[in-house]
């Protein structure tokens, strides 16, 4: 189940005029009861357990508490994963 969470994916510009933008795309993880927003460059469909590998970095969207503004979590910018 997915619970609320901000986008924070984005899409990369093409730097060199060349090539087409990279897509950053999001998915989540269950740890305990709460949820890790996944970034990767490609699709993570695991159903069941997984290993992620990669940069976790904390949100903190500083809004006024009690509004959706006031978001705070944890994200992970995928280098790898495997699913078991």
């Amino acid at each position: 189940m997915v619970m609320q969470h901000p986008i924070i994916a984005y899409e990369l510009g093409n730097l060199d005029g060349k090539s087409k933008p990279a897509r950053t795309i999001q998915n989540y993880m269950d740890v305990g009861e709460h949820q890790i927003i996944l970034l990767s460059k490609t699709e993570i469909n695991c159903i069941g357990e997984m290993q992620i590998m990669g940069t976790l970095e904390s949100i903190d969207m500083g809004g006024k508490a009690g509004t959706k503004q006031s978001y705070t979590g944890w994200s992970v910018q995928v280098d790898e994963f495997m699913c078991f």
